[in-house]
């Protein structure tokens, strides 16, 4: 143990030792050689006119979108039984915090690039990609949680199976997209794909007790009520499900400015679905209970 010489790691054909450094290297790209300044310049994205536009147009309709969403929610909150007011008002913080998302991911998007006026093709200001998708992932970590609360709170279950459920699934639910984050951040495929597969445990976990435990719960609601909490959760697990298929787009090729702009066309469609069209459905059964509530008070 006193020779330099028997450690096996010590020789560069060590295979072990290779593959450590290699996966250390991608992991914490901050300890590699920085790039000189002619490098930085050609690794500038260069986007086309119409993908500065398609990413533009996309963000601007989310913003517009769910803004126009929480307004029109926030507007018939008042209309509801009180007791059923929860998973509307809750779906307005939702919608609120996307619109301020996506415009100020817009906001981001204008001020990264500058117009080349030669062949109009729009350029990076600074090398490395043009959005950082810490935004985007602070909105999620909170409004993800919430929609799953909405959708609980709406059905109006007993206390302790209500507060259990929200428990568990909120948790996971933060889980999920802390440990999603740091693959997002990562270009390398196999670092991605790591994050990819731990952030899918409690995804997997959420969808399950939406199929089931949530399922057999909508059983007990009334027979109008059923069908919407059905579209409800039919709803989330499907959106839910194109966010890993867009996070894993980069491992089958998609690179560059097209995965720049598909991951930012394609996430903006998944959130109007996910928070926008779900919030609608979240006031539609809260009106059917509403108005149930009403009718058995009234007689």
């Amino acid at each position: 143990f006193g020779s330099s010489d028997c450690s096996p790691c010590r020789d560069v054909n060590c295979p072990f030792a290779t593959m450590a450094l290699d996966f250390l290297k991608e992991a914490m790209p901050w300890t590699t050689k920085k790039s000189t300044a002619s490098e930085k310049e050609d690794e500038r994205m260069r986007f086309s006119p119409e993908q500065y536009q398609a990413v533009t147009a996309s963000l601007s309709a989310g913003a517009v979108a769910a803004g126009s969403i929480a307004v029109y929610t926030w507007m018939q909150v008042g209309n509801l039984n009180s007791a059923l007011q929860i998973g509307p008002s809750i779906s307005v913080i939702v919608t609120i915090i996307s619109a301020y998302a996506a415009f100020g991911t817009k906001r981001s998007w204008e001020t990264a690039l500058t117009r080349n006026p030669a062949d109009g093709y729009y350029v990076c200001k600074e090398p490395g990609r043009p959005l950082n998708d810490s935004g985007r992932y602070t909105d999620w970590i909170v409004t993800v949680p919430l929609l799953l609360i909405e959708l609980v709170v709406v059905m109006d279950l007993p206390s302790d199976e209500s507060n259990s459920l929200i428990t568990r699934l909120a948790i996971a639910a933060v889980i999920m997209i802390a440990t999603g984050y740091p693959g997002e951040q990562n270009e390398s495929v196999k670092i991605r794909m790591f994050w990819f597969c731990v952030s899918t445990i409690p995804f997997l976990y959420i969808v399950n007790s939406l199929v089931t435990e949530m399922g057999a719960s909508s059983e007990r609601q009334p027979a109008n009520v059923q069908s919407l909490l059905l579209a409800g959760r039919t709803l989330t697990v499907i959106s839910w499900m194109t966010y890993p298929l867009i996070y894993v787009a980069k491992g089958f090729g998609l690179e560059g400015p097209n995965a720049v702009v598909f991951e930012q066309v394609a996430y903006t469609v998944a959130d109007i679905i996910a928070k926008g069209i779900f919030g609608m459905l979240i006031w539609a059964i809260a009106v059917v209970k509403s108005n149930e509530a009403d009718a058995l008070a009234a007689a």
